[in-house]
């Protein structure tokens, strides 16, 4: 009884302890695979977002270019008839505002 009491207590207290300081680290590690694999997700969430917002930029460019374009086109389309003789489309944007 007595070895085995020496057993106990000078050899499997301690292991014991060990595998519970082992447990904690191997815890401790868990969490930080954890936060890393979560900070490698906004990595990518960040990476979308930017893309996003390259896109949103161009759309705002194209959008914002629509009123030129439009007026080019109704001065292109002014210019041909003034160069094919229609006397309605002559002179200024009025005909094309009256249609409307």
């Amino acid at each position: 009884a007595g070895k085995l009491g020496d057993f106990l207590r000078d050899g499997l207290d301690p292991a014991t302890q060990r595998l519970v300081e082992l447990n904690d680290t191997l815890g401790q590690l868990r969490g930080t695979v954890d936060a890393l694999a979560e900070f490698s997700q906004a990595r990518e969430n960040v990476e979308q977002l930017t893309q996003a917002l390259s896109q949103a930029s161009k759309i705002a460019e194209a959008v914002a270019a629509l009123p030129e374009q439009l007026r080019e086109i109704i001065e292109h389309q002014t210019e041909a008839g003034n160069s094919h003789g229609d006397p309605a489309a002559r002179g200024s944007l009025l005909p094309w505002r009256r249609g409307r």
